[in-house]
């Protein structure tokens, strides 16, 4: 997890971004990512967001991760899917990583400059089938 200074809320550097889970079986999964910071979202227990983290996952005894990992929408979820870098208080680039796509408010992209965070949220999906992420920036990091 990044961690950055405290800072004038009125700052730049007082905006985060919080990413978080818009799809119901994930059950409200955030990550918060301050300016500056980098995460990898996907499949493997090495992204900073992934599905192999998530409560629902977590929770599940062995026949139950069995079915999560054969849902469609955790199945279109490359191990390594997309990473995300906050770069400045309106700026957030999404990078695509896998072969299943990434899509940001219904576009599928490649590389990706989000130029209006502060102004609203913006919708991530992982794979043509994968989970809706939300993410939003917030004051008061």
């Amino acid at each position: 997890m990044d961690v950055h200074a405290s800072s004038p809320a009125g700052s730049p550097a007082a905006w985060s971004v919080l990413v978080r889970a818009r799809d119901a079986r994930l059950q409200g999964e955030t990550v918060t990512l301050v300016l500056g910071g980098r995460l990898v979202l996907g499949r493997s227990k090495a992204c900073g967001w992934s599905l192999k983290r998530t409560l629902p996952y977590l929770q599940a005894d062995e026949a139950g991760r069995q079915r999560l990992r054969s849902d469609p929408a955790f199945a279109a979820v490359s191990r390594r899917h997309c990473r995300i870098a906050y770069l400045a208080p309106d700026m957030l680039e999404v990078e695509n990583l896998s072969r299943n796509g990434t899509w940001v408010d219904g576009l599928r992209v490649e590389r990706l400059l989000v130029t209006d965070l502060r102004a609203r949220p913006h919708t991530l999906q992982l794979g043509p089938e994968g989970p809706l992420l939300e993410a939003v920036a917030v004051p008061g990091a």
